[in-house]
């Protein structure tokens, strides 16, 4: 404060506190009013060294968190770099060929899913079932046998589907 107390302002306001309430001037106002702030500066300076002192543990865990979230952030920003760069290397006209060459493979499953269903229909008309088969095969079995009167007529039905194609 002797450093300041050449300013008028300081100066005014220390000489303020200096008068006692008869308004006389007392002439060791101004070294107690000092030593007063003095006083108040040295246990303020206390208290915000304590209070440093205990937010210090939490500051160091607060910087290390910001430390570990950084890098995180640096390791993520350099996959997006990459990615981004492997994005951009495969062009528009990679792009356009794998288009068509998705649409040409959906157009030929379509024509073989087509082919598979009337496949299916016509194998269901043309096909005699091994029980049938075998009912006719057997030799042992009487003309007036319901299996074997079923047997025949399955492969006269398939028959006829043939002949009429």
């Amino acid at each position: 404060l002797s450093l300041f107390s050449c300013d008028p302002a300081v100066r005014s306001a220390l000489n303020d506190d200096a008068y006692d309430g008869a308004g006389g001037s007392g002439g060791s106002g101004a070294g107690t009013t000092l030593a007063r702030i003095e006083d108040e500066f040295r246990a303020a300076e206390s208290e915000c060294v304590r209070a440093y002192e205990g937010a210090a543990s939490d500051l160091r865990d607060l910087s290390a968190e910001v430390s570990g979230c950084l890098d995180l952030l640096s390791s993520s920003e350099e996959t997006l770099l990459g990615l981004q760069a492997d994005l951009s290397s495969v062009g528009a006209d990679a792009l356009g060929r794998l288009r068509e060459e998705s649409g040409r493979m959906g157009a030929e499953l379509a024509r073989r899913r087509r082919a598979e269903r009337l496949l299916r229909e016509y194998l269901r008309h043309v096909v005699v079932s091994p029980a049938a088969a075998g009912s006719i095969l057997d030799g042992q079995v009487p003309a007036t046998d319901a299996r074997f009167v079923g047997a025949v007529e399955e492969v006269e039905r398939r028959h006829r589907f043939l002949c009429a194609r």
